[in-house]
């Protein structure tokens, strides 16, 4: 599901929340932290690991 029309995540996707996709989430601990990791960057995959879009 690509976000267009939402400030800041245009050209970006959804992506299933799994701990393969968003390895910041520690399902075990029963804690889910949501981070930007969970909205990728179709385009530039590493992106969101280094640059801020937003």
């Amino acid at each position: 599901m690509e976000l267009m029309g939402v400030p800041g995540l245009n050209g970006m996707r959804l992506v299933r929340f799994t701990r393969e996709n968003v390895p910041e989430v520690d399902i075990a601990a029963g804690k889910i932290t949501v981070r930007r990791a969970a909205v990728l960057i179709e385009d530039e995959p590493e992106a969101e690991a280094g640059e801020d879009a937003g």
